[in-house]
């Protein structure tokens, strides 16, 4: 049998999936960074921690925000799907 892929619980995917709404809907990068640092918070081995690290650096205000998103990504995820972005944020002046 092929190893299961773990699955977020509901409250986990409710609240990734809410912040990516309040962001890309709603333009809402305030709210969505909140309720990206209560999910990370709540689960810091979450199955979504990379989404969550990923959408932090969609959800910064500033340049220095989305460098501190970034280097907090690539502490965790070095390898991860994101990491290209991260590495070019980290390369913007």
């Amino acid at each position: 049998p092929e190893p299961s892929t773990p699955q977020p619980s509901s409250d986990e995917a409710r609240i990734v999936m809410s912040a990516m709404a309040t962001l890309r809907a709603r333009g809402d990068a305030t709210s969505a960074r909140a309720d990206l640092e209560r999910y990370l918070v709540r689960y810091p081995h979450g199955v979504l921690v990379e989404e969550a690290l990923g959408l932090l650096m969609e959800a910064a205000r500033t340049p220095e925000e989305a460098r501190a998103a970034a280097r907090r990504y690539l502490d965790r995820f070095p390898s991860g799907r994101f990491s290209t972005v991260a590495r070019r944020t980290l390369e913007r002046p």
